[in-house]
């Protein structure tokens, strides 16, 4: 069907389309490494952070202030 459409049109149609196939990537990305982030516990039980927990907390806190930054 798209072949009927003009030449401009098919280029807006191919790359709306593939920027909606993009976002949807990396949001579910998004959503993928966030629970994995989340599911972390191990931290709750350490009296001094380890290396890791530090590490985890850092990506932890950049993933949501890139996520804040995102939405504002």
């Amino acid at each position: 069907m798209s072949k009927l459409l003009p030449k401009y049109l098919r280029i807006a149609y191919l790359s709306g389309y593939s920027a909606l196939l993009c976002m949807l990537m990396v949001a579910a990305v998004s959503k993928l490494s966030m629970r994995l982030l989340l599911n972390y516990q191990k931290w709750m039980f350490e009296k001094k952070p380890s290396l890791f927990t530090r590490a985890w907390g850092l990506a932890l806190r950049s993933f949501y202030l890139v996520s804040y930054i995102r939405l504002a």
